[in-house]
């Protein structure tokens, strides 16, 4: 993995030769641009954006040489996975001050003390307690066993999400569309309810003008997106189908559980779900192996859909002991081109990045 700002001469766009920088690393997105390292790069002077970690950002963390500054960068490491760093400042820590409780319970030298917490708080307070004294797995499963008795808690929820950012899925996606299409606002929050949904994506297709259909609107066929090719993001298998639901007029939803759509699992568990596509479309049953870029159903408006759109997400299966609970999981998509955000135009090799809303992306149909 590696960090980078590179220079390099982009296409002209919107009639001027801009200097496109190549962005490459842990990247954060404002309305006014990309941030890298502390610096924001302006939208259209951006000429490609790959996010990735950054092994240098631990080599540049100069903590105070305390007990306490010791612990939290190892507890930083453990939370990205850098579990030989994290015991080498737990045990800094511990040389600092021998009585340090979270180097303690890092470092598993505590079990007495965790099962009395264990017994005297609730779930998530615990969970919380394991976030703060650097115990990741005990959070995780405390977690999972809470959204597993109930996948709508907000509050296992909004402490799941900030732990599965910080691990984005291992398989990079394309598209599940070609052509350009926005995508939405979730205005509701309805994705952000569900353990689930919270990385999903509303994808509606759009024309140059960012209109998302001609005339009223008030006809399915009047909808750009309307059966338009879902395709497939990455190779893998049918794990699961549903294609008999009618598909609603625009402005009028169905139910929740009337939706149409395609599951299909990738490496390592993870899962893509490709929802509310048109009654009678989907080309693939449970079992099939599809390549990256086959279509596997057509854009329409089932179940809980008031426009024709593509409901996308990453999720998978995870567990604590026997309960297990489907859980969204991030994820990023290349081999595209963001070409406007918010309103503002540019002109992005998207190499692997997170879809935000807002953006505006082209894809070319797959090769034959």
């Amino acid at each position: 993995m590696r960090i980078a700002l590179a220079l390099a001469i982009a296409p002209t766009l919107l009639g001027q030769n801009l200097v496109g920088q190549h962005l490459v690393g842990p990247l954060t997105y404002t309305k006014g641009g990309v941030v890298l390292a502390g610096r924001t790069t302006p939208w259209r002077a951006v000429a490609s954006i790959e996010e990735c970690s950054d092994v240098t950002e631990y080599a540049n963390k100069q903590p105070a040489d305390t007990a306490a500054a010791q612990f939290e960068l190892g507890r930083w490491c453990r939370e990205r996975g850098l579990e030989e760093q994290a015991a080498q400042r737990f045990a800094r820590a511990l040389e600092l001050d021998a009585a340090h409780e979270g180097a303690r319970c890092a470092l598993g030298r505590a079990a007495d003390l965790v099962a009395q917490r264990r017994r005297d708080l609730a779930p998530l307070p615990f969970a919380d307690w394991c976030r703060d004294h650097a115990m990741v797995d005990e959070q995780w499963a405390t977690l999972v066993a809470a959204l597993a008795k109930d996948p709508y808690d907000r509050g296992a929820i909004a402490r799941c999400k900030p732990v599965q950012e910080r691990h984005c899925g291992e398989t990079l996606l394309r598209p599940p569309f070609a052509g350009r299409w926005l995508r939405l606002v979730d205005r509701t929050g309805h994705h952000q309810a569900k353990c689930f949904a919270f990385f999903a994506i509303d994808f509606t297709m759009v024309d140059a003008d960012d209109q998302r259909h001609r005339g009223t609107g008030k006809a399915l066929t009047d909808w750009y997106g309307f059966d338009q090719p879902v395709l497939a993001t990455a190779d893998g298998v049918v794990t699961a189908v549903e294609a008999g639901f009618d598909d609603n007029p625009p402005g009028k939803a169905g139910g929740f559980d009337e939706a149409n759509y395609v599951e299909i699992e990738h490496r390592d568990g993870e899962l893509t779900d490709y929802a509310h596509v048109k009654k009678g479309s989907v080309t693939v049953k449970v079992g099939d192996r599809v390549k990256r870029g086959d279509v596997i159903a057509r854009i329409g408006n089932s179940g809980a859909s008031g426009l024709p759109h593509l409901h996308f997400t990453m999720d998978m299966t995870v567990y604590a002991g026997n309960e297990g609970v489907v859980i969204g999981r991030p994820y990023r998509f290349g081999g595209c081109r963001l070409v406007e955000v918010d309103g503002t135009p540019c002109s992005i090799e998207l190499r692997a990045a997170r879809p935000q809303e807002g953006w505006v992306l082209e894809c070319s149909p797959p090769a034959k």
